[in-house]
């Protein structure tokens, strides 16, 4: 429904950005979407949630918490100034363009940044990452005995 002199999108299949020819058409998949994570839906709040992390685990802690010794201390527990990236593109579709992005951790949900748009506008957010580690089944963690900002310290070897 608008008229722009550019379309690029980014081609999942052969992991590059293209433009768009004349006459030549592209299908995109929408596929962004935002969610609190304690409900898994678009609201904090949602009575009928039956799925979720609770807000009390270690692991929503973790992931979506100030620490203690982390770089915003006065905010201990709570979730404001929680900003960082996750490794999950995204293709959002509308009426005059596509937008394409990541999704990051915003203040206790997770939520998506249009980084580029079809018609050539680009963003540059800076935010942080929190990489999350795989360990081959090879790597054997021994308790240190010590923990640190309420977490235990393991020591690792591997096999």
């Amino acid at each position: 429904t608008e008229n722009y002199t550019q379309f690029t999108y980014y081609d999942e299949a052969v992991k590059t950005w293209k433009s768009l020819k004349t006459n030549e058409s592209v299908t995109l998949r929408s596929n962004n979407y935002y969610y609190y994570p304690t409900t898994l839906t678009e609201t904090s709040s949602d009575v009928n949630a039956k799925v979720g992390i609770a807000s009390t685990s270690q692991e929503y802690k973790m992931l979506f918490t100030n620490s203690s010794t982390g770089a915003d201390s006065a905010n201990s527990g709570k979730t404001a100034n929680i900003y960082y990236w996750l490794g999950s593109p995204y293709v959002r579709t509308n009426a005059s363009n596509a937008n394409f992005g990541l999704r990051f951790v915003n203040a206790g949900y997770v939520n998506y940044y249009n980084l580029c748009l079809s018609y050539g506008t680009t963003y540059t957010y800076c935010y942080g990452v929190r990489p999350v580690v795989t360990l081959d089944s090879k790597v054997q963690l021994k308790d240190s005995g010590t923990n640190k900002d309420g977490c235990k310290l393991y020591n690792m070897s591997v096999k």
